[in-house]
């Protein structure tokens, strides 16, 4: 196994942890290519396919393929999402460091072509929405994690595209993976996750309505989560 490269982020580093023998891999919003080049030098993929919307990060990605020699196993190809792609032809596909609502509305038209193939993403934000989306079209998440970079933590969501249960409203706030299992960052996630509520309920704490008393509950769930760690 390489040791991580020093162009590959910590939370890019967390993906790759997550494939093994993967034949054809797209990699959506590849920018500079670093995961593709990884996978393929670790020997985790057999082929990638470096895909962008921007001609300028492509560039930046075919310079970086060819300074490590490896045209023959990457190739770049402009795409609007999974637009002018061959979703077929995948067995993982990787869409990394977008909105969450982006990436929802990536899946949205090709949801019954990605069936039964390994989908890892890794949303900046709106989490709630990727995992409705799951929940909303009885699709199975696999597993969830956490990466860290600097101070800021970063959520993985893996799935197989299989089919599974609704969840649950706390499960699609916080992930009853996260919620859960233990892993190294959990109790750091959960103070996130308890700082991001405590702020929220002390804005909400006069008003004293519906949303006050939601927002205290939850608030008084992820306390009692952290405590019984």
């Amino acid at each position: 196994m390489l040791k991580r490269e020093k162009n590959l982020s910590p939370r890019l580093f967390e993906i790759s942890e997550l494939i093994h023998n993967s034949k054809i891999l797209y990699d959506i919003g590849t920018d500079h290519a670093y995961l593709p080049i990884y996978l393929i030098k670790s020997e985790k993929c057999e082929k990638c396919y470096a895909c962008d919307i921007n001609k300028g990060p492509l560039q930046m990605a075919e310079e970086n393929i060819i300074k490590n020699s490896l045209q023959n196993k990457i190739t770049t190809v402009l795409s609007d999402g999974l637009k002018n792609i061959d979703v077929e032809k995948a067995d993982t596909i990787v869409i990394a460091g977008m909105g969450g609502e982006l990436i929802q509305s990536i899946l949205e038209p090709f949801k019954e072509k990605l069936y039964k193939k390994h989908i890892i993403l890794q949303p900046m934000n709106s989490f709630y929405q990727v995992r409705k989306f799951f929940s909303d079209n009885n699709l199975s998440i696999h597993s969830e994690k956490v990466a860290k970079e600097g101070e800021k933590l970063y959520i993985i969501i893996e799935s197989y595209f299989e089919k599974g249960e609704k969840q649950t409203e706390k499960e699609l706030l916080f992930s009853k993976y996260l919620l859960e299992e233990d892993y190294p960052l959990k109790k750091e996630y959960l103070q996130k996750m308890i700082d991001k509520y405590t702020v929220m309920y002390k804005g909400l704490e006069k008003s004293r309505n519906k949303e006050t008393a939601e927002v205290k509950e939850i608030l008084d769930f992820l306390l009692y989560k952290k405590e019984n760690l």
